[in-house]
C-alpha cells in the first residue's frame, strides 16, 4: 500500500504541516547530526533536507526554520536558527542537482568550519577562488577569513589577531581571569544590543556597499562561538554556584 503524502497532524514533535517523508528527513538530518565526527559531505546531506523540508513547507521564514530547529532539538540534536540558515544557504549556494558530486569530492579537503567562511561570501567569483584555494592548500577557517579580508582590502579590528588567551588553573589568578573576561563581556554586550544606537541596530542599518565579505564572514565566524557561550555558561554558572556553596561550608567548618 503506498505511503501517504498527507500533512502530518500538527503534534508536539513534528512542525506542522509537514508530510511523513519530510518528518522522516529531518529525522535523518537529527541522525546525522547526532554523529560525533562530522564531515563536509554530512553537512551537505543535511543543508539538501532542511532545505527541501522547509522550500516545500512554504519557504525559509524564521518561523519556518525555527520550528524545524526546535524539532531537531526534540530529536536531542544541539542545533540552532542561525545553523539551519547556514545550511540552508550552503544548499542553495551548491544545488544538489548541479553540485553535489562536487561538494561531497570536497570531503576530507574542507572542514565544515570552513565551508561556513566560504559560504558567506557574496561574489561568486571571490566564493569560487577561495573555495579551491581552501581545497589546495588546506587552508584552515582562520585562514580563510585571513583571504577574504585580504582580497576585499578589508581592515578588521584594530589590535590585529590574537592567540587564544590560556588561561591559568590556580583557582586565584583564575578567579581574577573569569572576573575580568565577565566584566568585558558585560560591556561588549551592552555595547551591541542596549541604546537606541547600539551595534546591532547600526550593523543592520549598513548599506550594501558596506556590507564587506570579510565582515560577513567575521560575523558567521563569531555566531557559533557565542552560541557556545549561551550553551555553556548556564552550567558552568550552576557550578559556580554550588562551589560557592561548598566553600561556604568548608569555611563554616573551621569555625567550628
Amino acid at each position: 500500500m503506498p505511503r501517504s503524502n498527507s500533512p502530518v497532524p500538527p503534534t508536539d514533535a513534528a512542525p506542522a504541516g509537514l508530510t511523513p517523508a519530510q518528518v522522516r528527513s529531518l529525522d535523518r538530518v537529527a541522525a546525522l547530526l547526532s554523529v560525533p565526527k562530522r564531515t563536509l559531505a554530512t553537512y551537505y546531506d543535511c543543508a539538501v533536507r532542511i532545505a527541501a523540508v522547509c522550500a516545500a513547507a512554504g519557504g525559509y521564514g524564521t518561523g519556518r526554520v525555527k520550528s524545524v530547529a526546535e524539532y531537531l532539538r526534540g530529536r536531542g540534536v544541539r542545533t540552532s536558527l542561525s545553523l539551519c540558515y547556514r545550511l540552508i544557504r550552503f544548499a542553495e549556494l551548491y544545488p544538489e542537482s548541479t553540485s553535489a558530486d562536487r561538494i561531497r569530492g570536497l570531503d576530507g579537503q574542507i572542514s565544515w568550519e570552513t565551508m561556513m567562511r566560504v559560504v558567506y561570501v557574496e561574489n561568486p567569483d571571490l566564493r569560487e577562488l577561495v573555495l579551491r584555494r581552501a581545497a589546495e592548500e588546506g587552508l584552515s577557517s582562520r585562514a580563510v577569513i585571513d583571504l577574504i579580508r585580504e582580497k576585499t582590502g578589508y581592515r578588521g579590528p584594530r589590535g590585529g589577531r590574537t592567540a587564544p588567551a590560556r588561561s591559568a588553573t590556580h583557582p586565584n589568578r583564575a578567579l581574577r581571569d573569569l572576573r575580568a573576561a565577565a566584566a568585558k563581556w558585560a560591556a561588549v554586550r551592552a555595547a551591541w544590543c542596549e541604546g537606541a544606537k547600539n551595534a546591532l541596530t547600526l550593523a543592520a542599518k549598513l548599506k550594501a556597499s558596506k556590507v564587506t565579505d570579510a565582515f560577513v564572514a567575521d560575523l558567521a565566524a563569531v555566531v557559533p562561538l557565542v552560541e557556545a557561550m549561551a550553551a555553556t555558561a548556564g552550567p558552568f554558572a550552576e557550578q559556580l554556584s554550588e562551589l560557592l556553596v561548598t566553600l561556604e561550608k568548608t569555611r563554616a567548618g573551621s569555625r567550628l
